[in-house]
């Protein structure tokens, strides 16, 4: 989406400078054309005992290109969150826009996600073309 373009926002995984594990314990959301020395403007803060990994942005509308963004962090931030007191996984969206603590949605996983899993995004075009890519070249036919 923006990979190779410059862009206004950037987010990271934020972690406790107290813990020696270096668990990511939210998200930071950065402003890259701020003048101020902290160009952070926004934290989500994942539930005391949560970790995740690192924010995957997708745009609201990634699907309909009539339906335009509003700005460039209009979006959602697709994020594994495992939660130790249920040692259980979920994946989790965030308000990319807000950088509300509250997610968008939850959706538990049945087995534990590890840290540092990556995740990444295809809307539905990109989705059909890369299945079709996969198939073996007697199923093409």
């Amino acid at each position: 989406m923006m990979q190779g373009k410059k862009t206004k926002f950037a987010w990271t995984a934020m972690t406790d400078p107290a813990d020696k594990q270096g668990k990511f314990i939210g998200i930071a959301k950065h402003d890259l054309e701020s003048s101020s020395k902290d160009v952070c403007v926004g934290k989500v803060h994942y539930a005391p005992g949560c970790f995740g990994g690192e924010a995957y942005f997708v745009p609201r509308n990634t699907n309909n290109p009539n339906m335009p963004c509003n700005g460039e962090d209009d979006g959602f931030l697709l994020v594994y969150v495992y939660k130790s007191a249920e040692d259980t996984s979920y994946f989790t969206v965030y308000d990319a826009k807000t950088m509300s603590n509250t997610p968008v949605c939850e959706v538990r996983i049945p087995q534990r996600i590890p840290y540092g899993f990556h995740t990444t995004f295809l809307n539905e075009e990109q989705l059909a073309k890369s299945a079709a890519s996969e198939l073996p070249a007697a199923a093409k036919k």
